[in-house]
């Protein structure tokens, strides 16, 4: 595991997960769990959590509904009874344990969807029931802000802890020093949230899979 502290207190812990990152986030003693990786991956993270003491959460956060990140949400959704905090323009897809396969970038994505499109992999997952939409600019806890970076998905989210560190979701894929995204909805739309991420003041953003990223891997997929 890996963790952050903000300027204002807020813990990140980066579990140590294989299909996408999940963290922890300890905030104003509220405990957040931030994306949920896969079934497979499920007693892995129940056996993390135990081991930083945490024995109930105060919510899940997702950063966006694909089921790489939300494969466990209902699951501990139901384990810890708490709320499920996602994007508004996420919210149906969450309710109803679906969701479309994401648009290659490169020619290589391109291809793995056109392939797991015609298998019909990726898109099912255990639905919420209990799902509490978000919108840009609204706190989910005391110096946790939502921002609206959509791209990636319609309602893809990033959380801003403290204005210092961001945990961005597959807005940027972290690995061999690139951080431009492989898979994007939208891709007119990628350049926009690399600027508002630019934008704040955050010096450092975890990703949803890869290592953490600067400002100036932001900047060089600007270029």
């Amino acid at each position: 595991m890996k963790r952050w502290t903000t300027s204002g207190g807020i813990t990140i812990e980066r579990l140590n997960t294989l299909r996408c990152n999940c963290y922890v986030i300890q905030c104003a003693g509220a405990v957040y769990l931030v994306d949920t990786s896969v079934v497979m991956e499920r007693q892995s993270i129940e056996r993390q959590l135990k081991k930083l003491g945490i024995s109930g959460l105060d919510g899940i956060i997702l950063t966006h509904v694909h089921t790489d990140h939300v494969g466990n949400a209902a699951c501990f959704q139901k384990k810890f009874n708490c709320l499920v905090y996602v994007h508004a323009h996420e919210r149906t897809a969450l309710r109803d344990g679906c969701c479309p396969l994401p648009q290659g970038t490169l020619p290589f994505t391109k291809k793995v969807v056109s392939v797991a499109g015609a298998l019909g992999l990726w898109t099912c997952f255990e639905p919420c029931r209990n799902v509490m939409a978000v919108e840009n600019g609204q706190y989910i806890g005391p110096g946790l802000r939502v921002l609206h970076t959509p791209g990636h998905t319609k309602g893809s989210m990033s959380l801003i802890l403290n204005e210092d560190i961001a945990l961005v979701g597959d807005a940027i894929i972290h690995r061999n020093k690139q951080v431009y995204p492989p898979f994007a909805n939208d891709e007119r739309q990628v350049k926009n949230f690399l600027q508002k991420l630019l934008e704040t003041n955050c010096q450092q953003f975890l990703p949803g899979h890869g290592a953490a990223a600067g400002r100036e891997n932001i900047l060089s997929a600007l270029l």
